[in-house]
Parts: structure tokens; C-alpha cells; sequence
């Protein structure tokens, strides 16, 4: 740098100084330090105030609360008070009180209905009117169930002693004939307002609903299937040979609305019947039921309701709200909700009061199974020889497994229906391995239990797979493959029995995309909303690119690749290549016996969530080609070539510009025109331009110093 250079930054560094003391002294007394500080002193007493004012307000409600019971007393008989108080037994008040227990979803777990059955006994001995009611899917789900179509379970239930049942979607797993043959066997009535063959009759003789008297007092049950029941179950179970439908869960056509009238049509039957309250006993469900028939829509589309008996999502909901939210119904009032969760873990109580004046009082509580320690030993008799007539066939050991294989996670969660498991993985792999298919695909709701670790038994590979389903190799395109994933997805983060496990492929799920599925009026697969972005990506079949045109075979089981199961219409008419195999749970035996010798290894399947077969991601950011800025021609200086700055490497500048916002470009680019080296005369006219500005400010500061002392 040159002598005249240095001089006049010398003395540009001098006014930068002088003019940083002088604002330090002008602002120094801004803030007088005598007077307190009050924000945080205030934030202390406004909370404390507010602690007060809640408390008062609480009481207040409290109070309010108790105001509004006394006023119910004097209501008509339609009146219904939802209460988390019990209702205090009847006495000599002209009350009546009536116990209903309750479970959903037991899926074969039978080891609890010997003491569900004692706890009934035992509140009859203490002289209490019992009602015992399920809410469906009991006679599918391990391997009693499909070697005995249900028809064990049955008869357990009978010896029970339920009052009512009504059909879930699994309940018609074994065919429609075997269906009506449990249906007719079983000791208590079974009802559905919804489910009617096309022509309006009824099935199996099942009515909309059911009235039991007590004490005088009339309580109705109202039946509710979900029309979800067509995909969750097979659909051409409830269609003829020639695939017209016989069967009809009432859902809305394009052409009418038929689902909610059809169950609000029962409960006004129910009522006008004399009905003094009106219980929903449904298999609708919440978390992974589609919104139009899920249970709080049910109940927003429909009044008369006091209480929703719940199955289908396997939900542990005590009530009387839904997880802190209250489920109002067509005129705002509240409903009870309540579900036990599955396997029999828990039985419902829900205790209702009928004042003389017609008040109902609703209270429901969970019960663990675990808990309770008397047993009818008739039921355990049932139960004990149901268990025997398993370990006679399924007790041969085929294998060892040394890792737990899952579709829970460590909590206890249900994740196999929207993520990989191990037993996803495994499942798959023995499908693929029986059909030497290209690739397997497996619906997630297909893999029912836990594989555990050790001695691994035909029983344990029947309860993974326990639906008996045929498996067959079918040919299908890339495109209808790339379908199926979009449809098994398309509920993410939510549960979908039909998001598929795989074997032979990869694939990845963009949890930020919208699902551009577009289905049916039974859930099945209609398109590919146009117009709109695909969430799953990424697909590679044996480690290549999936490609759309080309046709792969395919192995799984007919529930999917055949019969649209969960919705799987995509591969309905695919031309089927064999089907000569072992059915879903004998695949697994073969596989375990033949396909890995026994053995399952932690090394391959011994992470909880698979080897890595689908990622749950956001969409990667497409990356857009990168313009290098257009280079200024530089005018020769007189300065050293040594002084001279060398131009930064074209990737960096690239980089550089890229990753800046517009503004900072347009900075960086006004940058590059500062004085060069050697231009004596601009520098010094940018000194004296910025020794202005300078001069400006104190002169500035020390006028506002002046104003204050005066």
C-alpha cells in the first residue's frame, strides 16, 4: 500500500474512534439507573393474579355445575345428564340402575372370558342388573379361530353369557355361509342397522337393534357396522359367483345418502318403541378409519344417542370424552364414548342410572382383566379345551428365532400397519420364497401377533398368519404395483390394514405429500387424482428402478392380488400364474423350515423396524442447475501483480451464489466495485464523503445531550 494510502486511512480510523466515544458519552445517561426496573416485577404479579382469578374461576364453574344438576331434576324423560360421578344405587327413589359390560376386539384372546364371566357372576350375586354386550371381531385372530372357523368361540361366548353381539369386519373372514352358521349358533342375538343384503332384508334374521327391559325401564342397543367392513374383510364374500353384490352396509351411493339415515332411522325406532335410553353398539373406530365413518362422525350426523360402544381401532378409551374432546352429536349434545382396546386386556363397565323422572346418569370405567381373580369354571372348562384341540396340532416346534420378530414397537404400540417390522420383513420374505416371485407384497393387516424369541411352534407362525388365505403368483406391471404402494400409504400417519410389506423391493413414503388417491364408495382403489404429486417414491425392485411399463410376478396372498382385499382393485383381473401353495400360515412353516433351516437370525432380522425395505421421509428438494454470474471485465491497475486478489475457483462462486438470498447477491456484486488499489484520488473522496457523515452524527449526539440537561 502506498504512503498517501496509509495516511488517509489513518486518519478515516481516527474520526471512526472519535465518533464512538462521543455517542457512548451522549446515550450513557439515557437510562437513569435509579429509577427499578418493573417488567419483571409485573410479569411476577401478573401471574399471581392469575392463579387467583383461575382459581375463583374454577370454583365459580364448579359451582355452576351444580346449579345446572339441580335444574335437570325438573327435565322431561328425554333428558340425559353425562356424569364422571357414579350414580349412587337405587333405593327407594324410584330409580333404576343397570350395568353394562362390555368388550370389543378380543380376536380369539380367550383367556380372560373365564373371568370375565365370574366378574358377571359376582356382580349378579350382589344383586345388580348385568347386560354383557360385544362390539365385534371375536372369532378371528389366532390359530383357534381358523382351525375352528369360529365356531369355538362361540361357544365360549355362550358360556359367558352375552346378551348381544354385533358382527366386526372379521367376522365374516370364514364366508358368508360360515357367518350365518355362527351367527345361529350363538345363544344371544347378534344386530346391525346397517348390514342388509340388497333387497332390505335382513341377514341371518339380525334386527337394527335390541331392547331389554329393567325394572320397567327399557334400554336399546343400536347395531353400527363400518362400510369399511367390504376392504377389511374379502370382498367378494358379499358378492355371487358372477361378482354382483348381495350383501350392503347401507354407505352412500353417488346418488343418495343412505349410511347415516339408515342408523338414525333405528335409534328413532328404538325410541319410538318406548326406548329410555339408547346405546350405539358399533365396529366403526377412530384413529385409521376413513372420516365419513369413523364414530365421531356417526355421532355428529345423528341424535338420540346416549352412549357409543366402540370396536375397530383397538383404542383404550375409558370416557366419557375421546382423548379430552367431548363427541357432540347432530344437536350439540354430548355422547358417552367408550372402547376396551383388544385381546380381552380390559372389560368395559358402564354403569347407567334411570331416575323416576326419566334423568339418565352414564358412568364408564376399565376393568384389567388381570385384575380380577374369581373364574367360572365352566367357561375356563370351554376355554381350557379350546387351547388343548391347538397344542394337539400346532404345538411341534419348527424352528428357533433368535430375535423377538414385531408389530408393536418397545411400547406396546401397533406400528406394523404404517412403518417396516421385522416380522413385516419376514413375512414377505417366506411369501416370496414359496412363489419364487420377483417381488412379495404383504397388507399389513394380515401379520396379527408377535413372533417371539426361542422355540418357534406351527401355533406362533398360525397366529402371525391366522386367516388361512391362499397365496398365489400373479403377473403385474410396474404401474399397478406403484398403485398399491400409493394406495397402502395413503393414510400415513395414520394405521392402514393395507400398507404393504415387501420383499424383493424398496420403497420410500413422503410424509409431507398429500395422498392423491382416489377410491370408491367401499374404499377401493379408483385412480390417481390428476394433477396431483405421487407420496411414494423412490421404488426400486431388486435394487433398479421400477419401471411402469414392464410386467414383474408377484406373490402374496389372494386377499390382495385377487379378491381387492383392503382395497387392492388394482390387481383384480392380473393374470394369475400359480397358485399352487401352501396357504398364508403354512408358507411361513415351509419358509422356516426349508428357507432358512430353522433358524431366523438376529443378523438379518434382528432390528425391530426391518432392514431399511421403506423409509418414512420428506420429499428431497429438487436440486435446479447452478449459473455461474457473468464475469466483469477488470481494468489493469497500477498496483503489484503480487497485490493483486486471484478470482475464486468457478464451484465456490457457484456455491457462494446459490446459497445466498437475491438481496445478499445484489450486495456481494455492488461489493466488487470498491476502489481498487492505486486510485489515489477516489479513495480520498470516499474519506471526506464519510467524514461528513461522521461530523453529522456527533454533532447530532451532542445536541440530544444538551436537550436533557435542560
Amino acid at each position: 500500500m502506498s504512503s498517501s494510502m496509509k495516511k488517509l486511512f489513518s486518519v478515516l480510523l481516527a474520526l471512526v474512534m472519535v465518533f464512538t466515544m462521543t455517542t457512548m458519552v451522549a446515550f450513557a445517561d439515557e437510562t437513569n439507573p435509579s429509577e427499578p426496573a418493573t417488567s419483571g416485577d409485573n410479569a411476577e404479579g401478573e401471574e399471581g393474579a392469575t392463579d387467583e382469578n383461575s382459581q375463583a374461576t374454577t370454583e365459580g364453574q364448579e359451582e355452576g355445575l351444580e346449579e345446572d344438576s339441580e335444574e335437570s331434576e325438573g327435565k322431561s324423560e328425554e333428558a340425559v345428564l353425562l356424569t364422571t360421578a357414579a350414580p349412587e344405587e337405587s333405593e327407594d327413589d324410584g330409580s333404576v340402575s343397570i350395568t353394562v359390560l362390555h368388550t370389543n376386539d378380543v380376536h380369539c384372546g380367550i383367556d380372560g372370558y373365564s373371568k370375565l364371566a365370574g366378574y358377571r357372576d359376582q356382580l349378579k350375586e350382589e344383586g345388580k342388573n348385568v347386560l354383557l354386550v360385544d362390539a365385534g371381531d371375536h372369532v378371528q385372530g389366532e390359530a383357534i379361530g381358523t382351525l375352528t372357523k369360529g365356531e369355538d368361540i362361540i361357544k365360549i361366548m355362550n358360556g359367558a353369557g352375552y346378551d348381544l353381539a354385533i358382527p366386526g369386519n372379521h367376522e365374516y373372514d370364514y364366508q358368508m355361509d360360515q357367518f350365518i352358521k355362527n351367527v345361529e349358533d350363538a345363544e344371544y342375538p347378534y344386530i346391525s342397522a346397517n348390514f342388509r343384503k340388497v333387497d332390505g332384508t335382513s341377514v341371518a334374521g339380525m334386527e337394527s337393534y335390541k331392547i331389554f327391559e329393567v325394572e320397567g325401564k327399557k334400554i336399546a342397543f343400536v347395531g353400527i357396522s363400518t362400510p369399511e367392513t367390504y376392504t377389511t374383510s374379502t370382498p367378494v364374500h358379499f358378492q355371487d359367483s358372477e361378482g354382483n353384490w348381495v350383501y350392503t352396509f347401507n354407505e352412500d351411493t353417488a346418488d343418495e345418502k343412505r349410511f347415516y339415515p339408515t342408523i338414525q332411522a333405528a335409534i328413532d325406532s328404538a325410541k319410538a318403541a318406548g326406548a329410555d335410553v339408547v346405546i350405539g353398539v358399533g365396529h366403526t373406530g377412530m384413529i385409521g378409519s376413513k372420516d365419513e365413518w369413523n364414530t365421531q362422525t356417526v355421532i355428529a350426523n345423528t341424535t338420540g344417542l346416549d352412549a357409543y360402544i366402540d370396536g375397530h381401532s383397538h383404542e383404550v378409551v375409558e370416557g366419557p370424552d375421546y382423548e379430552g374432546t367431548d363427541f357432540l352429536n347432530k344437536d350439540g349434545k354430548k355422547v358417552t364414548y367408550v372402547q376396551t382396546g383388544t385381546k380381552l386386556a380390559n372389560i368395559g363397565e358402564m354403569k347407567i342410572k334411570i331416575a323416576k323422572d326419566g334423568v339418565v346418569s352414564i358412568v364408564t370405567s376399565l376393568i384389567g382383566v388381570d385384575t380380577l381373580t374369581k373364574e367360572n369354571e365352566e367357561v375356563k372348562a370351554l376355554v381350557d379345551a379350546a387351547h388343548q384341540k391347538v397344542e394337539d396340532y400346532l404345538g411341534e416346534v419348527v424352528g428357533t428365532s433368535e430375535a423377538e420378530l414385531v408389530i408393536n414397537d418397545t411400547e406396546g404400540k401397533r406400528i406394523v400397519r404404517k412403518s417396516e417390522t421385522n416380522l413385516g420383513d419376514f413375512n414377505a420374505d417366506a411369501f416370496k420364497y414359496i412363489t419364487k416371485a420377483d417381488i412379495a407384497l404383504v397388507n399389513s393387516g394380515g401379520v396379527r401377533k408377535n413372533l417371539p424369541a426361542g422355540d418357534v411352534t406351527r401355533k406362533n407362525l398360525t397366529d402371525v398368519n391366522p386367516f388361512g388365505n391362499e397365496i398365489v403368483k400373479i403377473e403385474a406391471t410396474g404401474q399397478q404395483i406403484l398403485d398399491a404402494l400409493e394406495h397402502g400409504a395413503r393414510n400415513y400417519p395414520e394405521e392402514n390394514g393395507g400398507f404393504l410389506q415387501v420383499s424383493g423391493m424398496s420403497y420410500e413414503v413422503y410424509e409431507d405429500i398429500p395422498t392423491p388417491v382416489v377410491v370408491d364408495e367401499q374404499g377401493a382403489f379408483l385412480t390417481i387424482e390428476e394433477g396431483k404429486e405421487r407420496r411414494v417414491g423412490n421404488v426400486l425392485i431388486n435394487g433398479e428402478p421400477i419401471d411402469p411399463n414392464k410386467t414383474y410376478t408377484v406373490g402374496g396372498t389372494s386377499y390382495i392380488l385377487q379378491l381387492s382385499g383392503d382395497g387392492m382393485s388394482m390387481f383384480k383381473d392380473c393374470k394369475v400364474v400359480s397358485d399352487a401353495y401352501p396357504n398364508d400360515s403354512g408358507s411361513l412353516v415351509e419358509y422356516m423350515t426349508d428357507g432358512i433351516n430353522g433358524l431366523i437370525t438376529a443378523a438379518k432380522y434382528g432390528q425391530e423396524r426391518g432392514e431399511g425395505r421403506i423409509l418414512i421421509t420428506t420429499k428431497p428438494a429438487a436440486v435446479e442447475p447452478v449459473e455461474e454470474p457473468a464475469k466483469e471485465a477488470e481494468v489493469p491497475t497500477k498496483t503489484d501483480e503480487k497485490e493483486t486478489a486471484k478470482p475464486a475457483a468457478s464451484g465456490q462462486a457457484a456455491s457462494t451464489t446459490t446459497s445466498t438470498s437475491s438481496g445478499r447477491a445484489a450486495s456481494a456484486a455492488t461489493a466488487t466495485n470498491v476502489p481498487k488499489t492505486g486510485d489515489a484520488e477516489n479513495a480520498t473522496l470516499y474519506v471526506v464523503l464519510f467524514a461528513s457523515a461522521l461530523g453529522t452524527g456527533v454533532a447530532a449526539a451532542y445536541r440530544r445531550k444538551l436537550d436533557k440537561a435542560a
